[in-house]
């Protein structure tokens, strides 16, 4: 038996010598890898930073897979075809206005655009929590994980009355109702330049 293995492992050793794998251009080199919740591309609106994931899967060429990060512009660059906006649009609406404009090229292919790391947005937290200053987080995160994020609220704070500004606006939150009854209406998303 230990023959037998020893001389499967020196096979297996000759074959993948003799018939070397092509490794795919710009896959997984230096992208870190996303862990986060789960992301809806129906939902998710891109912005700078997010890193997105090409696939074109030509009928009669090999597949190419691009890498691209959205610019500070809102633009993703395309070799074959250029410049293209998708800030503020959701990850599957940037998938159809790029298969839109690539179809042309490539009019029996197959497009299909992913999210793979999503960009980092900048909040700011203080008054009555642990640890008051500037976080970066994920744009899929709630106020909940934010504070968590922070260490959480003094015992001195209110639950019942928490303020993100955002902009020009307002928005107050009642947490002890998404703490106590669940209420997600109380854990609102948070968003770039927020202060809570």
């Amino acid at each position: 038996m230990k023959k037998f293995c020893f001389l499967y492992l020196i096979l297996l050793f000759i074959f993948s010598i003799s018939f070397p794998q092509e490794a795919l251009p710009s896959v997984s080199q230096g992208i870190e890898i996303y862990y986060g919740k789960l992301i809806d591309p129906d939902k998710y609106v891109l912005g700078p930073g997010d890193r997105l994931r090409l696939y074109l899967i030509k009928e009669k060429e090999a597949p190419e897979i691009y890498d691209l990060i959205v610019s500070p512009t809102g633009s993703i660059s395309l070799p074959m075809i250029g410049s293209i906006k998708v800030s503020d649009l959701t990850v599957n609406n940037a998938s159809k206005e790029i298969s839109r404009q690539l179809i042309r090229l490539y009019p029996k292919s197959i497009i299909s655009l992913d999210l793979i790391n999503p960009r980092k947005i900048k909040v700011t937290i203080s008054g009555e929590i642990v640890s008051s200053g500037t976080y970066l987080v994920s744009p899929v995160s709630t106020l909940d994980e934010v504070l968590r994020l922070a260490g959480g609220l003094k015992s001195s704070a209110s639950t019942r009355g928490i303020q993100i500004r955002r902009g020009n606006n307002v928005i107050e939150v009642d947490y002890l109702k998404f703490l106590k009854e669940g209420d997600l209406s109380q854990n609102p998303f948070i968003e770039e330049g927020d202060l809570i």
